[in-house]
């Protein structure tokens, strides 16, 4: 695995888990009075809905290559496809997604520093795991240079895709 640091990356994924469980894990009922409103709920559902969708669309396009790890597979291809696309690291994207949209639902407080968190950690696990994609494929360069790395945006003069 390249030259891994074993406690690095299990330092992101014990603070991948923990970001998750504390975004996850239910807080004590709200005061009605403090309650988010009803279009931050319906929104909040619809950001945990399609920052599912795009973990899973980007978990699918990886198949046999998915793991926790941020050191690529030894022989993995670059994914450029599909979700790999919009966003370089479209599994991240997808749980940055939900965990806002968690937090926009319920308003805890919890789950806001969860996703602040979490935003923080994969942010700099997915810098880490570029510079091992980087050393491994040549066309990592204009990839990057050609879609961004979490945030997808729009492309002023693209062609439209109709």
């Amino acid at each position: 695995m390249d030259d891994v640091s074993r406690p690095r990356v299990a330092g992101y994924l014990l603070g991948q888990g923990i970001c998750l469980a504390a975004v996850a894990w239910p807080e004590r009922p709200r005061d009605p009075a403090h309650r988010p409103g009803r279009f931050s709920r319906v929104a909040g559902l619809g950001m945990m809905a399609g920052g599912a969708g795009l973990a899973f669309w980007g978990m699918a396009g990886l198949g046999g290559q998915l793991q926790a790890s941020p050191a690529p597979r030894a022989g993995a291809a670059l994914r450029t496809e599909g979700a790999y696309g919009i966003v370089r690291h479209p599994i991240y994207a997808g749980l940055l997604l939900g965990a806002a949209g968690r937090a926009l639902r319920s308003g805890g407080r919890r789950h806001r520093l969860g996703a602040l968190a979490l935003a923080a950690l994969l942010d700099s696990k997915s810098r880490y795991e570029e510079g091992f994609l980087r050393r491994r494929h040549p066309g990592y360069e204009e990839y990057a240079a050609r879609v961004p790395r979490l945030l997808p945006r729009h492309r002023v003069g693209a062609p439209s895709r109709s």
